[in-house]
């Protein structure tokens, strides 16, 4: 019998035991701050795509897209002169990022390397599928005209 008392009380300070941790780590939880996350980086890898002939139709003409050919080696910059360079440099926006008809087809000269010929063919090429397609066509602008779009305002 003392035997069995003596494992009762056993089993009673166990279970006392077992309740005063649980609340100590509820406790505990309530009062921990949560853990903040945060993501670093330590590199930049750059991939240098080519230019092609695209075939976006709201451009008027020889649309500039990326390739699907790119160089075999990407470039990796720190993080640090990465950000370093990109304060330098403000981000362009709007107007900044349009490219006009000239610069455009330098850029497929240039860069992508093509010919006035070849260039010529992707021009006529891209505008005959923009007319089959039933998209609107007006001349190129001069450089640095920007023309209003009287579509909006149209009620249907």
């Amino acid at each position: 019998i003392e035997h069995t008392n003596d494992l009762q009380k056993q089993d009673q300070r166990q279970d006392d035991c077992e309740e005063k941790s649980t609340e100590l780590s509820s406790r505990t939880h309530r009062l921990r701050k949560p853990e903040s996350k945060s993501v670093s980086f330590s590199h930049v890898e750059i991939r240098e795509f080519s230019i092609v002939v695209g075939d976006h139709p709201m451009c008027m003409s020889l649309p500039l897209s990326l390739g699907w050919m790119h160089c075999q080696e990407d470039i990796m910059i720190g993080i640090d002169l990465y950000e370093d360079f990109r304060r330098q440099r403000p981000r362009r926006s709007g107007s900044n990022l349009v490219l006009s008809y000239f610069e455009r087809k330098n850029r497929l000269r240039e860069v992508a390397g093509l010919t006035e010929a070849e260039i010529f063919c992707a021009e006529r090429s891209f505008l005959r599928n923009k007319r089959r397609d039933g998209h609107c066509l007006r001349p190129p602008p001069p450089s640095g005209v920007v023309f209003a779009d009287h579509r909006k305002n149209r009620s249907n």
